[in-house]
């Protein structure tokens, strides 16, 4: 079967333009920084606080001031989010993980954001590993942010039991 000249080139630029199209679908998807990631999340995830706090973490990193209005947007995602108490519990289990999640809830603290949710989040992760006096301290702190929270009783009642 033979085809015409033209028909051939018309061929060639159809199947170019094809590659050229799975390229920059690679790049977009395979190639991205880590602060489009962030972005990229907090699109996909919008009511869940965790990629709000890694977007607001990638923005405080570039030193941009939306870092500290991302940060209240996941603290309310927080809210929104009814599974907070029962992740911490289901979604880690292992000691490495959870010792993972305390460090990167502490670096929010050590970066001087004070926040009731990152305190209690870090008293249930010290919970999990039976460091009961690490957890008291870390829910007085929350206590001390907002002491009319729901969530810091809630946080207490199961630290204290």
């Amino acid at each position: 079967m033979k085809f015409s000249p033209i028909f051939s080139q018309k061929l060639l630029i159809i199947i170019l333009l094809f590659i050229l199209l799975a390229w920059s679908v690679l790049i977009q998807n395979y190639f991205l920084t880590s602060f489009d990631r962030a972005k990229q999340a907090v699109s996909r995830w919008p009511y869940f606080s965790t990629p709000h706090f890694i977007f607001a973490q990638e923005l405080f990193n570039s030193g941009s001031p939306e870092s500290k209005k991302e940060f209240l947007i996941g603290k309310q995602a927080l809210f929104v989010d009814k599974n907070l108490l029962g992740r911490t519990e289901e979604e880690v289990t292992q000691p490495e993980r959870i010792a993972d999640q305390i460090n990167y809830w502490q670096s929010f603290v050590s970066k001087g954001i004070e926040s009731p949710e990152v305190y209690l989040k870090l008293a249930l992760l010290n919970f999990r590993l039976y460091k009961n006096e690490e957890a008291k301290k870390y829910w007085e702190k929350a206590f001390y942010l907002d002491p009319n929270n729901p969530m810091v009783d809630e946080v207490k009642r199961i630290i204290t039991n």
